[in-house]
């Protein structure tokens, strides 16, 4: 884990100073070195941060081989493996570098060897006899990569903040605003100014000819298998211990995130089989009663011999954290997960850990979430689908009309239907947005044909994982990597995810019925007892209500600055939004 820049210009060579701002604005991501690669005489530059995780004295970067040079972020499981084999091709690496592997399966194969690649990476591999960058992001997304374009120029960094110290101008996007807005952000875009995000499971080629961006992977749906439970469990049980395993390698000690639920204590029970002595175990506890599962994580602790560790977070904590939280995630938050998240990697960190295994990507992988359920016929589906992305449509006279034919087909409760629609018409009384309907948009950019016929429940699958998943649930890796915190998220394991994406909803039951009884062995009767529910935590309500009164207000250039410093009872989400917004203009002072 670590942070990458990257720039590109074949009309004049990249300032080194450029690649060193870059790298210093990103500096908590590296706390253990850096590396600049920068000739006179050449179009690309290269910079690294590096968190020391394997190969503690022999993994500096960039890494090179003959006219190839590297700079990544993340890790390459099982890399070993494919050491052995490559040292069979007549390769001899010259480190113990799991990134390694990227130069000398690119020597080997050249972008073929995208699919040998497992893992949670980006990374920036400059091919000097074919003079053309490659920039390539992990499958799911789970960590960051950002890129800027002006005329023959790129800039590329593991976070936005990289990009303005290289000397990319700062500004807010009018659409991108939009989007966000309307929490359907596409996967490309973000609050900034021609400021992209590169899409999971994308590369992107620059050379003299221009940019190029491919999808190399996508997690697409098998039409379901009839197969029974005990047949799935045992399909599935090695690809999971497998992903486990892995993620355990590292020659720093390893901690993890603990909740009550059951998908973090899964994670943590199998990977103590795996560790060689006592992991250690990190939990928030909330001064609120209702929001604390501290209780259920340490009797999951007790059975299976892991170190608990209760991190407090009080209403005054999370406001505290909020503006740095802010900071580090560069984009507006919805609610009180984030500062959350930053306390409790902050933990982490003044405990000694660098390395920590989470139970996020649980949900996508068994279908844990409500909207999970059932939606009727997949005929039906489309045909909803058909209605909506149709331009005569009626529905598409107003402003969001998809949004609203989208939501009364989805099993919603009816309060939280009440709650999303009065969130976005309150927002949209507070900014001046483009007449663009976002949701169509975002419908148009995602769904293909390749998810015709498909089960209801993985085309929604499918879309929240292109939409909040990537850009909101996963985007957490920047509030960890501001405390130089790595995790590693056994769930999303793209072998894994092979094995288990042709089982049908039946197979994985209701709440996650498969993946309980998968961890059934190792977990506490309580913690399989406690339903799904989703991350929550207290409300900061009034306090956030200061921020509104800033003189920043004024300066955003899409809010309404009376109506925002005049509003009245509204939900915690909202305030959280719109103080997002005033730390954004503060702090990085878009024009």
């Amino acid at each position: 884990m670590c942070g990458i820049v990257a720039l590109y210009d074949d009309q004049q060579p990249p300032a080194r100073q450029a690649v060193e701002r870059a790298l210093g604005a990103m500096s908590s991501r590296g706390p253990d070195g850096q590396g600049i690669w920068a000739p006179l005489d050449g179009p690309c530059a290269l910079g690294h941060r590096r968190l020391a995780v394997i190969d503690l004295e022999g993994g500096r970067q960039p890494l090179h081989s003959g006219r190839l040079w590297l700079v990544a972020n993340g890790e390459f499981y099982d890399y070993e493996r494919t050491l052995d084999w490559l040292r069979g091709r007549g390769h001899r690496p010259a480190t113990g570098s799991d990134s390694e592997v990227v130069l000398l399966l690119y020597q080997e194969m050249g972008l073929e060897c995208l699919s040998w690649l497992r893992g949670e990476f980006a990374f920036a591999l400059w091919d000097g006899a074919a003079e053309r960058l490659l920039l390539v992001r992990d499958r799911f997304g789970i960590k960051p990569l950002f890129y800027a374009r002006q005329n023959r120029r790129l800039w590329a960094a593991s976070e936005i903040k990289g990009l303005f110290a290289a000397g990319w101008d700062c500004a807010w996007d009018e659409e991108g605003v939009n989007q966000s807005l309307h929490q359907c952000l596409h996967q490309d875009r973000t609050m900034f100014r021609g400021v992209r995000q590169l899409p999971a499971g994308h590369y992107l080629l620059a050379d003299r000819r221009g940019v190029q961006i491919v999808r190399y992977w996508d997690q697409r749906y098998p039409r379901p298998r009839t197969i029974s439970q005990p047949q799935a469990l045992e399909e599935i049980s090695r690809p999971w211990h497998e992903a486990v395993r892995l993620r355990t390698r590292a020659d720093v000690p390893l901690a993890c995130y603990l909740s009550g639920g059951v998908d973090s204590s899964a994670v943590l029970s199998l990977a103590q089989q795996y560790a060689t002595q006592p992991l250690h175990a990190f939990t928030l506890a909330f001064d609120q009663e209702g929001f604390d599962e501290s209780s259920l994580a340490r009797g999951l602790c007790d059975r299976v011999g892991a170190v608990f560790h209760q991190v407090s977070a009080s209403r005054e904590d999370l406001s505290q954290a909020f503006e740095a939280t802010v900071i580090a995630a560069e984009a507006p938050i919805y609610n009180g997960h984030a500062p959350a998240r930053w306390l409790l990697s902050q933990a982490v960190h003044r405990a000694g850990f660098k390395v920590v295994l989470g139970g996020e990507g649980a949900d996508e992988l068994f279908a844990g979430y409500r909207f999970a359920a059932r939606t009727g016929s997949s005929g039906g589906w489309w045909a909803l689908l058909r209605r909506l992305l149709s331009p005569g449509s009626a529905e598409l006279r107003e402003i969001s009309p998809t949004l609203a034919v989208l939501l009364k087909a989805l099993p919603l409760p009816a309060p939280m239907f009440e709650y999303l629609f009065e969130q976005i018409r309150c927002l949209r009384s507070l900014a001046k947005v483009s007449g663009r309907d976002p949701y169509r948009d975002f419908l148009v950019q995602v769904l293909s044909p390749g998810l015709f016929g498909r089960e209801p429940v993985k085309v929604l699958l499918y879309v929240w994982m292109k939409s909040l998943f990537v850009n909101y649930i996963l985007a957490a890796e920047r509030l960890d990597m501001a405390h130089g915190v790595e995790l590693r998220l056994p769930f999303l394991d793209h072998v894994l995810f092979e094995a288990v994406k042709g089982l049908s909803s039946q197979v994985l039951g209701p709440d996650k019925q498969l993946l309980r009884q998968l961890a059934a062995a190792r977990l506490t009767s309580e913690v399989l007892a406690t339903p799904k529910r989703p991350f929550i935590s207290p409300p900061l309500g009034d306090r956030l209500r200061p921020w509104l009164q800033a003189p920043e207000v004024a300066e955003i250039p899409f809010l309404h600055t009376k109506r925002v410093r005049h509003l009245g009872a509204v939900s915690d989400g909202l305030l959280f939004y719109l103080a997002s917004l005033v730390v954004l203009q503060r702090h990085y002072r878009p024009s």
